[in-house]
C-alpha cells in the first residue's frame, strides 16, 4: 500500500498494492479550529472513507468536516469520544479503521505506521506510549492501572499501552471479535482482544500530549478527578471481564496458601483444648460483640432517562462503488441486533474539495512525483524545503534593500558618514526582526497554511506556560551562558559584534531602547521561533527528533553570522526546540525566547551603565 502522497525520507515510503480497504473514525465535539488541520493529514492517507462523528459541538465542526468530503453523523448531545468511535467503527465499511481525535493534528507520517501493521497482519496497532512517556509520569493512578491490566492479562510487553490512546488501528476481524459495543470503553476492548488471541502490538510512538490542542488538566500527572473517575471505572469493567473469562484470580493460582484447610485446623485445636490442653477459645455472643459502624453509603441516584439525540445527515447520497469493490460487506449478526441502537442518519460520502474517492488518484503532476512538506486536500505542499529558503532570502534580500535605499539617499541628502552609520547600524537592529515575521505571515497567507500554523500556537496550559516558557527561558539562558564561558576559556579572544558594545551611543534615545526593547523581546522571538522551530523544525521532524532539533538549531546559530556565537546560539536553539517538542506549543518557546532576550538585553545595558 502506498501510504503517503509524500514522504519527507525515501526509505520510509511503502508501495504495494491497496488490496484492503481502510477508513478513519474521527469523533469531534467544538473542534472547529483543528479539525481541518486533522483531515488535511487523513487525505494524503489512502483511505477510502473518514466518518466524522460530531456530537454535541456548537461551532462550525459539522460543516467544515462535510466540506472536507467525509461522512458526517451529527448528533445534537455529548457523546463522549469513546461512544462516538464505537458508532463510527460500526458504521465503517472497510476492513482497516484508523482512530484519531480532532483536537490531535497528528501527521500522515505518524499515522501510516498503524495502517501498515495492521495491512501486515496486526489486529490491533496500538500507540506505543511506553517510548514517550517520562519515568514520573509513570506513577499516576491511571498509567498505574492501566500497566496493571496489561499484566493481569499476561501481556506485560505492552506496558502501559492500551486503546485508551489514540491513535489506534483495528483489522475487521477484530471489531467483530471484540463488537463494536465493546469500543465505547476502551479498556474493555483492550481485554477482549487479549482474551481472544487476537494480535495486539504496540507498534508505533505518537506524542499526543505534546500535540494536543488544548491541555484540560494544569499537568501531565494531574487529570481531573472525573476523568479519572471514569478512567478506573473503565479498568474495574475490563477486570470484570477478565475475571468472567478467567476465574475470580484470574487464572492465578493460589498454591501458598492452603485455605481449604483452615476450618479443620480450627475444629482440631478446639478438640485437642477440650480434651484437656486447655480451655477452648469461646465464640463471643452476639450481645457481647462491639457494635461496628458501617461506612457511609453514597444516596442512591435515580437512573436518568435515556437522552433522545437529534441526528441531521450532512452529506449527499453514497456514490456507487469503484469497479472491482463488489458490493457493500454484510454486516455480522451483533451488528445487524443492535442497528436499531444506532443513531437515524442519512450517510453519504459526500465529494467536496476533491473528495475522498480521489485519494489514490495519481499525482497531479505525473506519477512518482513527490514533494516534502505539510500537504492541502489536493497534494499541493503547504511549505517545503524551498519556501523556506524563500522566505529568508527574500526577507534578507528586502532588508537589504530598504537599507540600502536608506544608505543611498542620506548621502545624497548630505548626512554625515558618522551619523548614517549609526542611523543604518539602529534601523537594521530594530526592522530586520519585524520585517521577517511579515515575509513569513504573508508567505503563508499565499500558501493557505493559516490553520497549521494557527495550530503551532495551541494554548499550552497556565502551568507548562510557567514551567517552560519562564523557567524554561532561564534555563536556557544560564545553560547558553556556561557554554560561552567555556568557548572563552579556549578561545580568550573572542570578537564581539553586539552593536550595544560595539557602538552604544547609537542607541542612547529613549525611543531607541523602545524600539530596541520591542524588537528583541517581542518581534525576534516571534519571527525566528515561527521560522526555526514552527517552520523549519516540523519540516524536519519526519526524519527524526534529533535531526530536527539539531538542524534547526546549528542553522539558527549560523544565522546570526558569527563564528564565536555559532556554538552557544546552537545550543541556546536546542533548548528551545526541547521546550516546543515537550509542550508542542510555540506559545512556550517564544515566551522562553522573550525571556532570554530579555535576560541578555538587561545584562547588556547595565554592564554599559555601570
Amino acid at each position: 500500500m502506498t501510504y503517503l502522497h509524500e514522504m519527507h525520507a525515501p526509505a520510509r515510503l511503502d508501495r504495494r498494492p491497496a488490496a484492503r480497504r481502510a477508513a478513519a473514525v474521527v469523533p469531534a465535539q467544538n473542534e472547529e479550529r483543528t479539525i481541518g488541520a486533522v483531515l488535511r493529514q487523513l487525505r494524503r492517507l489512502p483511505l477510502d472513507e473518514v466518518i466524522v462523528v460530531v456530537n454535541g459541538s456548537r461551532d462550525r465542526t459539522a460543516e467544515i468536516a462535510a466540506a472536507h468530503g467525509c461522512r458526517v453523523i451529527e448528533i445534537a448531545g455529548s457523546l463522549g469520544h469513546d461512544v462516538g468511535r464505537a458508532v463510527g467503527a460500526a458504521l465503517a465499511d472497510a476492513d482497516i479503521c484508523l482512530f484519531t481525535d480532532a483536537d490531535i493534528i497528528v501527521p500522515a507520517e505518524d499515522l501510516a505506521p498503524f495502517l501498515r501493521a495492521v495491512e501486515d497482519g496486526v489486529d490491533v496497532a496500538l500507540n506505543d506510549l511506553d517510548r514517550i512517556i517520562a519515568l514520573p509520569h509513570r506513577r499516576h493512578v491511571v498509567t498505574l492501572a492501566k500497566t496493571f491490566l496489561n499484566h493481569v492479562l499476561d501481556r506485560p510487553d505492552l506496558g502501559l499501552n492500551s486503546l485508551t490512546g489514540v491513535p489506534h488501528a483495528l483489522s475487521r476481524r477484530a471489531v467483530e471479535t471484540i463488537g463494536w459495543q465493546r469500543l465505547a470503553v476502551p479498556p474493555v476492548a483492550h481485554a477482549a482482544a487479549v482474551l481472544a488471541g487476537l494480535r495486539v502490538r504496540a507498534v508505533h510512538p505518537v506524542n499526543v500530549a505534546a500535540r494536543n490542542r488544548v491541555h484540560r488538566y494544569d499537568s501531565p500527572t494531574r487529570l481531573p478527578i472525573v476523568l479519572e473517575r471514569l478512567i478506573l471505572g473503565d479498568h474495574l469493567e475490563a477486570l470484570e471481564l477478565v475475571k468472567a473469562a478467567r476465574g475470580a484470580r484470574g487464572g492465578r493460582e493460589d498454591t501458598l496458601r492452603q485455605r481449604a484447610q483452615m476450618e479443620a485446623i480450627v475444629a482440631r485445636a478446639r478438640e485437642l483444648w477440650e480434651a484437656g490442653a486447655g480451655p477452648a477459645p469461646e465464640e463471643p455472643r452476639p450481645e457481647d460483640r462491639p457494635p461496628t459502624r458501617r461506612p457511609p453509603q453514597p444516596p442512591l441516584r435515580a437512573r436518568a432517562a435515556p437522552q433522545r439525540f437529534a441526528v441531521r445527515a450532512r452529506q449527499p447520497a453514497r456514490p456507487a462503488r469503484a469497479p472491482g469493490r463488489g458490493s457493500d460487506r454484510a454486516r455480522g449478526a451483533a451488528q445487524r441486533a443492535h442497528a436499531p441502537l444506532l443513531p437515524r442518519a442519512a450517510v453519504g460520502t459526500g465529494d467536496a474539495g476533491g473528495g475522498l474517492a480521489r485519494i489514490r488518484g495519481a499525482h497531479p503532476h505525473g506519477a512518482g512525483h513527490r514533494t516534502s512538506g505539510v500537504t492541502d486536500l489536493a497534494g499541493r505542499a503547504r511549505w517545503t524545503g524551498w519556501d523556506l529558503v524563500l522566505i529568508y532570502l527574500v526577507s534578507q534580500i528586502g532588508l537589504s534593500a530598504i537599507i540600502g535605499l536608506i544608505a543611498f539617499f542620506g548621502l545624497r541628502s548630505g548626512v554625515a558618514e558618522g551619523e548614517l552609520r549609526r542611523l543604518v547600524l539602529v534601523l537594521a537592529y530594530l526592522v530586520s526582526s519585524p520585517f521577517l515575521l511579515g515575509v513569513e505571515w504573508l508567505w503563508l497567507a499565499l500558501r493557505r497554511a493559516a490553520d497549521e500554523v494557527r495550530a503551532l500556537y495551541r494554548w499550552p496550559g497556565r502551568t507548562a506556560l510557567l514551567a517552560w516558557g519562564l523557567a524554561g527561558g532561564l534555563a536556557v539562558k544560564f545553560l547558553s551562558d556556561g557554554v560561552t564561558y567555556v568557548e572563552s576559556r579556549f578561545w580568550p579572544h573572542i570578537e564581539q559584534n553586539n552593536p550595544l558594545v560595539t557602538d552604544p551611543s547609537a542607541f542612547r534615545d529613549p525611543l531607541v531602547l523602545a524600539g530596541l526593547f520591542l524588537a528583541v523581546v517581542v518581534a525576534a522571538p516571534l519571527a525566528e521561533e515561527l521560522f526555526y522551530r514552527g517552520l523549519l523544525f516540523e519540516w524536519l521532524r519526519p526524519r527524526g527528533w534529533w535531526p530536527a532539533a539539531l538542524g534547526s538549531s546549528l542553522l539558527f546559530g549560523a544565522a546570526h553570522f558569527s563564528l564565536t556565537l555559532l556554538l552557544p546560539l546552537s545550543v541556546t536553539g536546542l533548548g528551545f526546540a526541547w521546550i516546543y517538542a515537550r509542550t508542542g506549543s510555540l506559545v512556550t518557546s517564544t515566551l522562553a525566547h522573550a525571556v532570554f532576550n530579555g535576560v541578555a538585553l538587561a545584562a547588556t545595558l547595565w554592564s554599559l551603565a555601570v
